[in-house]
């Protein structure tokens, strides 16, 4: 549909609003009463304080539980719907409803019981959802993911073992096993744990993170090592 901003003018909607007039008749059937005529229309809406308006609007919409986003968009949603005479939900004919305040309460309150409405459905569907996830039992667990979950497990204690080895510094130690144990895993949460300068604790990390490589690289070769006893050891086809 064409859109026509309105005149700039102290009256007019606010610029963060679209401002669509239609050149065209507004379409047969939108209301019982005849709307103004185009020009007539342009100079109705013109006299109205939209910024008033659209703020009345956000506070209501805040008071119904709507965030800040949510009520500026529903707000300029309802005055360019009412600027608008092809909008059947929202257009407002002055003929019919003098009062614009009470029309775009009207739409407001049209389309927040509609929104909850909407919300009632997803919500129920969501637990309609989740009461068949419940009835259906899990499936079993598969023993080679769970052989392999332990396996990665060992690892991992392993190279942690041999890096709490190879640090010289009881602290890092302690660090160390911190980190393993509990989700203490920024500088700031562990300085304010141990009463440390950050500073330090960011040295420390620099010398765990050098042992954990280390006992990497050594466990690498370990494990390749195992591997290679192992293909050579199988009897060979002749």
């Amino acid at each position: 549909m064409g859109e026509r901003r309105i005149a700039s003018g102290s009256a007019a909607p606010p610029r963060t609003l679209a401002e669509p007039l239609s050149d065209r008749l507004p379409a047969e059937g939108a209301a019982t009463t005849p709307m103004p005529g185009v020009e007539e229309m342009a100079d109705i809406l013109r006299a109205q304080d939209w910024g008033r308006i659209r703020a009345v609007l956000f506070v209501h919409a805040r008071k119904k539980g709507r965030s800040a986003a949510e009520a500026e968009e529903l707000a300029d949603a309802i005055i360019v719907a009412a600027c608008d005479p092809d909008d059947e939900s929202g257009a407002w004919n002055p003929n019919e409803r003098p009062d614009v305040m009470h029309h775009v309460h009207s739409v407001l309150r049209d389309r927040l019981s509609a929104d909850r409405k909407r919300r009632i459905v997803r919500a129920r569907d969501k637990t309609k959802e989740n009461l068949k996830l419940l009835a259906t039992p899990p499936p079993p667990p598969d023993p080679s993911q769970l052989l392999e979950r332990r396996r990665r497990q060992e690892r991992d204690d392993r190279i942690v073992a041999a890096a709490i080895e190879q640090l010289a510094q009881p602290f890092d130690r302690k660090l160390l096993e911190a980190m393993r144990r509990s989700a203490l895993l920024k500088p700031a949460a562990q300085a304010k744990e141990f009463n440390r300068p950050i500073e330090e604790i960011r040295r420390a990390r620099e010398r765990i993170q050098y042992a954990l490589e280390a006992a990497t690289a050594e466990q690498e070769k370990e494990e390749e090592a195992a591997r290679w006893k192992r293909e050579n050891s199988r009897p060979k086809k002749f």
